[in-house]
């Protein structure tokens, strides 16, 4: 004789529960079909549509202009909504010319340092820096990159501009950070797989 034990200690016969279910599941059901019956026609695709987890995002990327943080505070705007999006793998991300066109307003954000931008347990900054891929970061990102990088091996990049002493300096294009912070990153990933090989 199956029974469901209740936080009271007291029993509940199996069978009654499986009814319990069954009767709630077809109210339910009749619900869903009243409603849509009583549905104005021309609404009812409105009602449900199967879209993927890609394309939702891609439509919130246009449209949402509110998000929660985890701090438990509301902040409005759709950069702020899009920089929360960032929290998701980067397989769903938006094509790299969307992130290309809003990464552009970068200077502006670090002149404004609005919430989002500077919030700590979003991390946005360094999320964009690790996994954006290079074609979309703004120069200013590219060559704070570089910058980083060229600090970590500073012996190295002194000795090789003693050797350009004299020469002035030519500003790299776009083009060039970009194929840069790619030889950059490509050079990382080899040394990553080159340690784990030894050990």
């Amino acid at each position: 004789y199956a029974t469901v034990v209740l936080w009271d200690d007291s029993h509940l016969p199996l069978s009654l529960v499986w009814v319990t279910l069954v009767i709630v599941t077809a109210i339910s059901i009749v619900g869903m079909v009243v409603m849509a019956l009583v549905m104005k026609r021309s609404h009812r695709h409105t009602f449900y549509k199967h879209i993927s987890f890609r394309t939702l995002l891609d439509e919130q990327w246009e449209t949402r202009d509110l998000t929660y943080t985890r701090s438990g505070s509301y902040v409005p705007g759709l950069d702020a909504s899009r920089s929360q999006m960032f929290s998701f793998t980067s397989s769903y991300w938006v094509s790299t010319a969307k992130l290309r066109e809003w990464l552009a307003k970068w200077d502006e954000w670090e002149a404004e340092q609005p919430k989002w931008f500077t919030d700590p347990n979003l991390d946005f900054e360094a999320r964009i820096v690790k996994y954006v891929r290079e074609e979309a970061l703004p120069s200013t990102v590219l060559r704070k990159i570089l910058i980083r990088e060229s600090s970590r091996s500073a012996a190295r990049l002194e000795s090789q501009a003693s050797s350009f002493a004299g020469f002035p300096t030519i500003e790299p294009s776009t083009l060039d950070l970009v194929s840069m912070v790619k030889n950059l990153r490509q050079e990382r990933k080899a040394r990553k797989q080159k340690r784990r090989r030894k050990m």
